[in-house]
Parts: C-alpha cells; sequence; structure tokens
C-alpha cells in the first residue's frame, strides 16, 4: 500500500524517475525544503554539458562532465488515488528554482496570478499587492 506520506526520500525516488525520461539523464543530488516548507530539488543535468563516449557494442552513451553545472527545481508531489483498478500514484509536478525560491512563471512575470502554478507566497503577495494598488487608479483609456 502506498502511503501519503511526502518525504524527502519520496521526493528524490519521484524527480529521479522524472529525470530518467529526459533524453540526456540527470539525477538528484540533494533534496531539502525552503523555509516555506516546499521542496528544493538539486540536480546534475548534463544536456550539451555531456559528450559523446563509445559504449558496449559500438553504441553511444552520454557521460556527465566534472564541469556539468546544477540546476535547482521546486517539485510538488500529488497523490492519486486508485482508479478502475490501477495502483495509486504520485504525479510530479517540477519548477526551475534558484537560491532555494520557485522561479516566475511567464505569467507571474507579467504580474498575472497563475492558477496552475503552485501558491508561493514570495511570488504571489507583491502580485497581490500590485493588483490592490492598481485596483482603483483611473484608467488612461477613460478620461
Amino acid at each position: 500500500m502506498m502511503t501519503k506520506e511526502i518525504t524527502k526520500e519520496l521526493v528524490e525516488k519521484q524527480m529521479n524517475a522524472t529525470l530518467s525520461y529526459f533524453p540526456w539523464g540527470g539525477k538528484v543530488i540533494a533534496v531539502r525544503q525552503n523555509e516555506w516548507g516546499e521542496w528544493i530539488v538539486d540536480c546534475k543535468i548534463p544536456g550539451h554539458y555531456s559528450r559523446d563516449c563509445d559504449g558496449p557494442n559500438g553504441r553511444y552513451y552520454r557521460m556527465e562532465d566534472a564541469d556539468c553545472p546544477v540546476r535547482q527545481y521546486m517539485v510538488v508531489l500529488k497523490y492519486h488515488e486508485s482508479m478502475f483498478g490501477m495502483e495509486p500514484w504520485w504525479h510530479t509536478q517540477y519548477y526551475e528554482a534558484k537560491n532555494d525560491k520557485r522561479l516566475r512563471t511567464f505569467k507571474e512575470e507579467c504580474d498575472l496570478l497563475d492558477e496552475n502554478a503552485p501558491p508561493s507566497p514570495y511570488i504571489v503577495e507583491p502580485i497581490k499587492a500590485d493588483i490592490k494598488a492598481h485596483e482603483n487608479a483611473p484608467n488612461p483609456l477613460f478620461k
């Protein structure tokens, strides 16, 4: 039976599974929670920082270079109950992060609330304050 508790080990396992689908691979190197309780994951993702090396049977594989940069993500896990005879499962969402904070989405960069993104207080509160400050401002189109 699957547990609904989100642990550091579960976040690492789910994010490593997600990275395994990346064409260039990747692995989790650190997992922690920031001061708001959001899960922050540091990853090594070779991408174009890798080189092709001769593999077994003449195939190629990607080898991580020592200078591969660490990329940071904020990870959100959502538990899904068993349906139609399927096993319960975890859905993994990840957002780019920097300095242990989720980066703004495109909508949030335009000072719009993003209903699809997790409500990170350090992003949402300034947007709400800006909306409130301008809600009674005169519209220059209607003088």
